[in-house]
Order: C-alpha cells, then structure tokens, then sequence
C-alpha cells in the first residue's frame, strides 16, 4: 500500500491481503531505490510512505490522515524466510483488528485534529521510510500517527459484507458478525473486493 507522496491524504486502506516476499526490494529492480540509482539496503514492507528529504525530491511528504483498518500484512523479512506479521499494524491472533490506524495525524486528543510528519526523537521528521518501517509512530518518542481509536465493525466503508466469502470474511468478522458502518454496499469483481 503506496503513499507516494505529494500530499497524498485522506485515503481508507481497509479489508486489504498484503504478503509481500522478501525479493520485493529495491535490489529486485533496475529504476527503484536509493538516489542517485544507489541500491537501498533492506527489503519493502507493506506500507511504504514519502517522508522527508527523499520525498521532497519528487512531490513532497505523504498527506494527512491516512487510514489503514482490518488490513492483512505479512512480510517475509530474509530469503526463504516464513513470512511474519507487519507489526504495528498486523497481528495474526486479531488482537490489533479493531484499531483504526491514521498515518500522517496528531495524537493530541483520540480523534486528531491535525496532520504531523513521520517522526522519531524531538519530533525531527524522518528522512527516508527505509528503516523505519516497523517503527510504532503512535508511541513516544516517535510521533505522527494516531491509534486511539477502535471500531468492532467490519468496515469503516461498506455497508454489508454478510455477502462476502473467503478472505475478507474470514480474517474481518469480528466475533462472527459481518456488520458495517458505512453506507457503501458491496460488490465482488473477479477476485476482488470493491466498492
């Protein structure tokens, strides 16, 4: 899930399966990566987000209150390795399903009221996502996202998902129910979830 940069805010990443392989890095492609056409160390997770000194090369920072919800990530960190929850944000046993994440949003109050860069120590915004990827932004001494609140629904968006078969029902329901918040209703287009 890509938030290039250039302000891009406001977005709801929900009800997404993610795996991404180790060799999806930047040594994997001939026009990605350092700058300069340098080779990043490190491998891509699944969130990548424009920070910094990196990103104001292009179209500047990712925006404001970018959501992530009832997304399913995992990572195969080394070559031939098992693939691992993205954790802050992805835990397997549904302890973190109800966690609404808002990337690029202050945590002065539980809902926010305003966009704050990615940052670590003294608030100094991070220069590049790469190496920061499994950093919790919601938890001091880092700032720039906020994860106080928590919503039992399936989705923030659709309306109904009782129709839904197969992954999305299976790893979003909570408790066995298939209700939503949103007024949205569901459609199913190839393989695909959409709205």
């Amino acid at each position: 899930m890509n938030l290039h940069g250039g302000w891009e805010g406001f977005n709801l990443f929900e009800l997404n399966y993610v795996s991404v392989p180790y060799s999806h890095r930047s040594g994997s492609c001939s026009s990605c990566g350092g700058e300069g056409g340098d080779q990043e160390p490190g491998t891509w997770y699944p969130i990548w987000w424009g920070a910094g000194e990196k990103a104001s090369k292009w179209s500047g920072a990712s925006g404001p209150r970018n959501i992530f919800y009832r997304n399913y990530m995992i990572k195969q960190q080394v070559d031939g390795g098992e693939y691992v929850e993205y954790r802050p944000y992805f835990a397997r046993d549904g302890s973190l399903s109800s966690k609404i994440w808002q990337l690029g949003w202050d945590s002065q109050s539980p809902a926010g009221i305003r966009y704050t860069h990615l940052s670590v120590e003294d608030r100094a915004p991070i220069k590049d996502w790469q190496g920061h990827e499994l950093v919790d932004f919601s938890q001091s001494p880092a700032y720039g996202a906020n994860s106080f609140m928590e919503d039992p629904h399936t989705s923030l968006f659709l309306k109904d998902v009782s129709a839904a078969t197969g992954t999305v029902a299976t790893y979003s329901g909570v408790a066995g129910n298939s209700y939503c918040r949103g007024d949205v209703d569901l459609r199913v287009v190839g393989y695909y979830f959409a709205s």
